[in-house]
């Protein structure tokens, strides 16, 4: 049947509530109102193998939620100027997000682990993933002068230095990974006493100011100089990635945000990602704007000259989709060829254990200097404008994305505070052992069920050769990594209770219940997993 509805009683974690699922075939798209936290309307994921389907939602251990939503709630607490954030932890065991603060403060409206903030320059990391694609489809070169796709508006007196004009030198891979020696039209020049650019002051005594990128990179050749010849060195630079927006439009003869849709996010499923300014929104939750943003006490959340930040950092998103992408990327799920992200990994050391690769920060531990951090590998990823973080840990296989909402604080303190508080958690989590074991769920489940199911007409089960029996399906399905072999091991010892109420019927007025071919288990309740059986 192509559009099945189900309505579920289920019991995950202790907690026995009610959900509605809406199964599309073949596209196999599930949506539920089932709750997460307090918070209903999420959209979950699902695949279809060996006949069956299934559906995850946010779950973590009751340690793990105690601890992160703290910690959220303390980075708000504990500064005057913090207004809101989010928090978003995905790891193999567990995935949990959580929110603090005013969301908006005009309202009274509270902060949600699902409310829009602006990427800022987390988006460079998606910006070069795009040049990425489009050097694996042969439209740009990373040898390639730059000149061979921008006019010549753009060009002129772009990179004079010394007296002499290196314009025509500067290649793509130098506009990706800061080498390029151009300035940075947002950051650099005079700052005044509250430590903003001249560009920054710009902005906020012309608020209402739709800039195009070409004006900012001619502000960068009027106000600003190079810092040296292309490839001799490293300064960080939106006007790097404003030309790199202005490529990925030349070549593919699209405006920018058609092509981030096209090629990332609609293919990964960021339906709640755009570019502010140049597309309509898309919002995450309806009735909800984009989430408040300061600097200091100033709030910015409405000033349009923001728009200045274009392919340097013009998007608006959620902890959610940042988090589908950083996880598809260390995945290696979006390149068609294998070796175009580590092209990406080719590193400029800049020092004390920071690196930089194409639109990717790269921090070492063991290159802090810090002896807590020894040992513990390294973080990739972004952060932005606002304190936005994007961010993998490759060692743990965790992801830690959302917002501080906060510019004042210092680009960059968003990571003190992941490193300082949020990985020593995560770390004790996972001494603690807070996450389980395929196994070790599976025997979690089997006491919890031959306890409750130890009465009237289940007396005469046996629950030992039903344990003999499963168990070492189990493990031989976590020893293998086969996941459909594990769901179904469970559906099949869950079908082996004699239980009416795990059958899901439809009934007469009468209350007879009329045999469908519909129905469920409750399997795994470590990992909050739901099976829905098609017969």
């Amino acid at each position: 049947n192509p559009d099945l509805f189900v309505k579920i009683w289920f019991d995950a974690g202790g907690r026995v509530d009610v959900s509605f699922f809406h199964v599309s075939v073949p596209d196999i798209e599930v949506y539920s109102d089932l709750p997460t936290e307090g918070d209903y309307d999420q959209k979950g994921t699902a695949t279809l193998d060996r006949r069956y389907i299934r559906h995850e939602y946010e779950y973590a251990p009751g340690a793990v939620i105690n601890a992160l939503q703290a910690l959220a709630d303390q980075a708000v607490d504990d500064s005057q100027d913090i207004r809101n954030g989010v928090l978003l932890v995905e790891t193999p065991d567990f995935r949990w997000k959580g929110a603090a603060g005013m969301a908006d403060p005009d309202k009274g409206t509270e902060m949600l682990p699902d409310d829009q903030f602006r990427s800022a320059s987390v988006g460079k990391t998606l910006c070069a993933t795009l040049v990425m694609k489009l050097v694996e489809a042969g439209k740009i070169s990373l040898e390639e002068e730059i000149s061979q796709y921008l006019p010549e508006s753009v060009m002129n007196g772009l990179h004079e230095y010394d007296g002499k004009s290196y314009s025509n030198t500067i290649i793509t891979r130098q506009l990706l990974n800061h080498t390029s020696g151009l300035p940075d039209y947002f950051f650099d020049g005079p700052a005044n006493v509250y430590g903003m650019s001249d560009f920054m002051t710009l902005m906020l005594e012309t608020p209402d100011k739709l800039w195009e990128p070409e004006e900012t990179i001619e502000y960068a050749k009027t106000n600003l100089t190079p810092f040296f010849p292309p490839g001799q060195g490293y300064h960080y630079s939106d006007t790097n990635y404003q030309l790199l927006g202005l490529i990925i439009e030349s070549v593919t003869d699209k405006p920018l945000h058609e092509v981030y849709h096209e090629f990332l996010f609609d293919p990964l499923g960021m339906n709640h990602t755009y570019m502010e300014f140049r597309e309509t929104p898309r919002h995450s939750i309806p009735g909800r704007s984009l989430s408040h943003v300061y600097m200091g006490d100033i709030d910015y959340t409405h000033v349009t000259a923001y728009s200045a930040g274009w392919a340097g950092g013009g998007l608006v998103t959620t902890a959610e989709d940042l988090n589908r992408f950083i996880r598809a990327f260390a995945g290696n799920k979006i390149f068609d060829d294998l070796l175009t992200r580590e092209e990406m990994f080719n590193w400029v050391d800049l020092g004390n254990g920071a690196y930089y690769g194409f639109g990717l920060e790269r921090l070492v531990f063991d290159e802090f200097g810090i002896p807590d951090l020894v040992g513990l590998g390294e973080l990739w990823g972004h952060s932005g404008f606002g304190n936005s973080f994007m961010y993998y840990w490759p060692e743990e296989d965790i992801s830690i994305c959302g917002t501080l909402n906060q510019a004042v604080i210092g680009e960059g303190e968003d990571l003190s505070w992941l490193i300082q508080t949020v990985l020593p958690v995560m770390v004790t989590l996972k001494a603690d052992g807070a996450g389980q074991t395929w196994t070790e769920a599976f025997d979690a489940l089997h006491e919890k069920i031959s306890a409750e199911y130890a009465f009237t007409e289940w007396k005469g089960i046996d629950w030992n050769a039903k344990y003999a029996e499963f168990r070492p399906r189990i493990v031989n399905a976590e020893s293998e990594k086969d996941e459909a072999a594990y769901y179904l091991a469970l559906r099949e010892y869950a079908y082996s209770v004699p239980d009416r109420l795990m059958s899901l019927f439809p009934y007469t007025e009468n209350g007879t219940a009329i045999a469908s071919k519909v129905t469920y288990q409750h399997i795994g309740g470590s990992y909050g997993l739901t099976v829905i059986g098609l017969d």
